[in-house]
């Protein structure tokens, strides 16, 4: 698979992009050959790329990435290298508010993209918020190892009466605090 191959996908994928959150495209489920260590997010008007391995043709692809984003609502380019020690986070175009949220069904989850492990966010676990909501009418829920407290947020507005978070980091809880109260 070739940037232009990459580049169509994205263009494809970004038709009908939103605020909310969208995967562009998941090299990490190995459908790409040759691009198994990349990952491409529309997060409203940011466009955040993880690369999992170094990659030969990066100055290639942000370029192209640049272009892109000339014709769409995004403004911004993060780039994470995720296979650097410390996993460094980037703005690569663009600039980031202080405050970042992702949206999925209407809750709002708080983002921190320059984070040195991941953005608080996890896109692959949206199915598993929506059951959730779907089946927490007038139900306790219990979050384990909660961090943003998506899944809790997720319950509350499927209608729990009663959630409860866990989790040994009291900034990830801190958060899930701020997510809350958002919404």
């Amino acid at each position: 698979m070739t940037i232009q191959d990459i580049q169509k996908h994205v263009e494809i994928s970004s038709a009908d992009t939103t605020e909310e959150f969208k995967r562009l495209f998941h090299g990490r489920g190995g459908l790409y050959n040759g691009w198994k260590h990349l990952t491409i997010d529309s997060i409203d008007t940011i466009l955040s790329v993880a690369l999992y391995d170094e990659e030969s043709k990066e100055s290639e692809l942000l370029e192209m990435l640049k272009e892109f984003i000339t014709t769409t609502q995004h403004t911004t380019i993060v780039l994470q290298r995720r296979h650097l020690k410390g996993h460094p986070s980037e703005v690569i175009v663009g600039e980031l508010a202080e405050d970042l949220y992702v949206v999925e069904n209407g809750m709002k989850i708080k983002l921190n993209l320059l984070s040195n492990r991941n953005s608080g966010y996890f896109p692959d676990m949206k199915i598993g918020r929506e059951f959730v909501r779907e089946n927490s009418k007038d139900k306790k829920v219990l979050n384990l190892f909660s961090y943003t407290c998506a899944f809790s947020l997720a319950a509350k507005f499927g209608g729990a009466y009663q959630v409860f978070n866990v989790d040994m980091s009291k900034g990830a809880l801190k958060t899930g605090m701020q997510n809350h109260s958002l919404n």
